[in-house]
């Protein structure tokens, strides 16, 4: 029976946008810039992605629009 690896708990936890805001709170808290790094690079993979929050928020660096 296959077991989930750490990686694959946390992303599944992080989906939640509650728990995903208190874990980057506490990474940013810690004062550790390489950390805070690692928790959103975790929460951007629950998210679907770079692509896709880009999409979400509208940031587009290839076809930035004018202005």
């Amino acid at each position: 029976m296959p077991t989930e690896s750490y990686d694959d708990i946390l992303v599944e936890e992080l989906q939640d946008v509650e728990v995903a805001a208190e874990y980057l709170s506490a990474a940013i808290e810690g004062g550790n810039v390489a950390e805070f790094l690692m928790a959103l690079r975790y929460v951007t993979d629950a998210h679907g992605g770079v692509g896709i929050l880009a999409e979400i928020t509208d940031l587009n660096f290839y076809h930035r629009r004018p202005g």
